[in-house]
């Protein structure tokens, strides 16, 4: 092999690693969100390892090119894939998420792991998978959830935005029932993802209250003005609590 080859080969393999992360686990959820726009049952992917994980939640949306309003006054079209994803840095303690709070759609959420202060129950245990996990409990941002873990994958990582408890997260139940997400397939070995989530445009979840009520408030004035009466919106389904009212 010549000196030109060897080169692209190395170019090749820097790029490689840039653009697709390696990860040691790929575990596979059953993903349950009751206040999804259409479906509301979702598979889901942990890719994992000590120091970094996504976690990648397959869904479907209303292309925005094909709305309409359908003879029962709701809005219908057709549909298309989209990608929810969920970055966790181990290193620098952070988790990355898209921005669901109405006018800050085009931010990303950066939230520190110390947030995720988890109260362990003791006594109480559940076989998921063939491994043996402990129960805790978690109250975040106006939710009360159930996590059960095993302490026999020793990765402090789990669903969603889940981190922090001394095991791998295999499953989360919210107490009402609106999010349910369990585990159903582990496997090992050595797994690639590239990632889409942008980095780089971040913001605190608190920041982006406050931005998108500004901008809520604004819109709000404008629409009473133009059509003389008052408008409320409620916000209440949100999986994250927040009022821009």
């Amino acid at each position: 092999m010549n000196s030109l080859k060897i080169f692209n080969s190395i170019l090749f393999f820097f790029i490689y690693q840039i653009l697709f992360s390696q990860f040691d686990y790929k575990v596979g959820y059953d993903y349950y969100y009751e206040n999804s726009d259409l479906y509301k049952d979702k598979k889901a992917i942990l890719y994992a390892n000590k120091n970094e994980s996504v976690f990648v939640i397959e869904d479907k949306i209303l292309d925005p090119k094909t709305l309409k309003i359908n003879d029962e006054n709701k809005v219908v079209g057709d549909t298309i894939d989209n990608i929810e994803e969920v970055f966790k840095s181990f290193k620098e303690s952070t988790v990355l998420s898209k921005s669901y709070i109405k006018f800050t759609k085009d931010k990303t959420i950066l939230d520190p792991m110390s947030l995720f202060i988890w109260e362990l129950i003791p006594n109480e245990t559940k076989n998921i998978l063939g491994y043996e996990c402990n129960k805790a409990k978690i109250k975040f941002r106006g939710r009360d959830y159930y996590a059960f873990y095993t302490k026999e994958i020793e990765i402090k990582d789990g669903p969603w935005k889940w981190n922090n408890l001394p095991g791998l997260i295999l499953e989360v139940n919210e107490k009402n029932g609106v999010l349910k997400i369990v585990a159903n397939n582990i496997e090992t070995g050595n797994f690639s993802y590239s990632m889409k989530l942008d980095k780089k445009n971040t913001i605190s979840f608190e920041k982006a209250v406050e931005e998108g009520k500004i901008k809520f408030q604004n819109k709000k004035k404008e629409l009473e003005e133009k059509y003389n009466g008052s408008v409320n919106v409620d916000f209440s389904n949100s999986l994250e609590e927040y009022d821009l009212n």
